[in-house]
């Protein structure tokens, strides 16, 4: 079983109207997921280089919370001179699919800037529970239905419904426990204290590769 399922980094902005002196003073990027995700990593990786261009010093500021809300109601309700831009995911479109009293308005509030990449999931598992394929996964979750959980950054992200997606197309009943950000998800699926996570490609490798945990699928064709 395999699901066409990425991540994507997306570059957006308040609506606004440039200035003939534009830029002239620092500029925001804000990125409302927790520091290391793919979306801060990739504010971080342009932040030099935009500062150069422009010749203004970049700020990168994370806001997390609440699936990526928060950092991105800040963006919508911030000054709409330009000097302000988010760096979202996915989870920009997931959570108006999912929430129609939102704080801001998806459609109106921003403006889009550019695609900045995309990225498969991966599903890992914790070290300290035995499952070294997706089937064995599958097996132990039907074997003990709600006694098993797993971990994504925030309800409503790409990492929670593809959780729920796998669980529905396998039959299983997994608890789902929403953090703050991806962060925490490591931190304690690398302790075990969840048994499985979704995340992103990037973010799973070096977790892999330095032992901390096993991947058992990605989540690209």
């Amino acid at each position: 079983m395999a699901k066409l399922i990425a991540g994507v980094a997306l570059l957006c902005a308040a609506v606004f109207g440039w200035a003939q002196d534009y830029p002239s003073r620092s500029i925001v990027f804000v990125v409302p997921f927790t520091p290391g995700t793919t979306a801060d990593s990739l504010a971080r990786l342009m932040q030099p280089h935009i500062s150069q261009r422009w010749g203004v010093p970049v700020v990168v500021e994370n806001k997390p919370g609440a699936a990526g809300i928060i950092g991105i109601d800040s963006v919508a309700k911030a000054n709409p001179d330009g000097y302000t831009f988010l760096f979202t995911s996915t989870a920009f479109g997931t959570l108006a699919a999912m929430n129609p009293k939102l704080p801001y308005d998806p459609d109106k509030s921003f403006a889009p800037v550019m695609l900045l990449g995309t990225s498969p999931l991966s599903l890992v598992v914790s070290n300290h529970f035995p499952a070294n394929t997706v089937k064995e996964l599958i097996v132990q979750a039907k074997a003990r239905p709600g006694d098993l959980n797993y971990a994504s950054a925030g309800t409503g992200s790409v990492f929670h419904l593809s959780m729920e997606l796998l669980q529905h197309e396998a039959g299983t009943r997994m608890i789902h426990v929403p953090y703050k950000g991806t962060t925490g998800v490591i931190n304690d699926l690398i302790a075990g204290h969840v048994q499985a996570s979704m995340m992103v490609f990037q973010t799973a490798a070096p977790l892999v590769q330095s032992g901390r945990v096993r991947m058992l699928a990605v989540m690209s064709s």
